[in-house]
């Protein structure tokens, strides 16, 4: 039985603001996704990072540092990379499932010439093959796979092999059967993050829309009349980030302002700190629908 939540009106802030808004930019974990796909892959991997989680999206550690550290417990070996990734990327798919009222949000945004992007400090690979699985053909045929999600990468090292090995050994329980991968890692052959990247730096995804603003401009794109529509599309101009963490209360500015949302995970300075706090998408899109 799914869990009762208690109704959330629209802050004086949400009716103020809603009205004005022309994109739309979603985390993907606990957001759009029922879990935290990193602590997937390390109970995958045998391991549990889900306590260094939990205190990046709080704000008790920097996100980069959590980030980094993660993938260091998990310790994924270059030499099994691929092998590893397709079989949880597999299990990844038996395990997820889309928040409630996700489509209908997402669907009345695209059709109604919204801009939507997914701006997560996840891992872009898992967030495509999720979504290329998960999504229905109404909201993937909007989707430019790689233009509109932003997200990690890894970095997979060379093979040279000149300093001690640890052994990982990862399983995984899908479709019945159980699979069980050992890998052999050095710490020359452990996967690791691309730090560069946006996503994989505190107070990333605030830089993340400040490059949307900047490349998606009326100015950038040619369009002469600011209020006009190209392509169907709505000028970007005025975001607003929904997610469940702190790494989402820190994209205001250039963020309009954040919709919180608890209905996976409820964090109590989310809750506090967001512009409006939701459980559920319909009163997001019940907004929506009074433009």
């Amino acid at each position: 039985m799914s869990k009762e939540f208690p109704p959330t009106p629209p802050t004086q802030w949400a009716l103020d603001t809603i009205p004005l808004v022309d994109t739309v930019v979603f985390d993907v974990d606990s957001t759009i996704l029922n879990l935290e796909v990193l602590d997937e892959l390390a109970l995958f991997c045998n391991t549990d990072v889900s306590s260094i989680t939990n205190r990046a999206m709080n704000g008790e550690i920097s996100f980069a540092q959590a980030l980094v550290d993660r993938i260091e417990v998990i310790g994924l070996c270059n030499e099994r990379f691929h092998t590893v990734s397709d079989e949880f990327i597999s299990h990844l798919i038996s395990r997820t499932k889309l928040t409630v009222s996700i489509i209908p949000l997402l669907t009345h945004l695209y059709e109604n010439g919204y801009n939507v992007y997914y701006v997560s400090g996840g891992f872009k690979m898992f967030i495509q093959a999720v979504f290329r699985q998960l999504f229905p053909d109404s909201v993937q045929n909007f989707i430019n796979f790689e233009r509109d999600i932003y997200a990690n990468e890894f970095i997979l090292p060379g093979y040279n092999i000149t300093t001690s090995s640890s052994s990982v050994s990862i399983s995984s329980d899908t479709g019945g059967s159980h699979i069980k991968v050992e890998q052999t890692c050095t710490k020359k052959s452990v996967v690791t993050v691309d730090t560069s990247l946006y996503t994989a730096q505190t107070y990333g995804k605030a830089r993340v829309l400040e490059t949307l603003l900047r490349e998606n401009s009326n100015e950038s794109r040619g369009d002469n009349d600011v209020g006009s529509v190209k392509d169907g599309k709505k000028p970007l101009k005025n975001i607003i980030m929904v997610g469940d963490g702190v790494t989402d209360l820190q994209t205001k500015p250039p963020a309009l302002g954040v919709v919180g949302y608890g209905g996976i995970c409820e964090r109590d300075i989310v809750k506090k700190k967001s512009d409006w706090f939701i459980y559920d998408y319909m009163e997001l899109l019940n907004l929506f629908k009074q433009k």
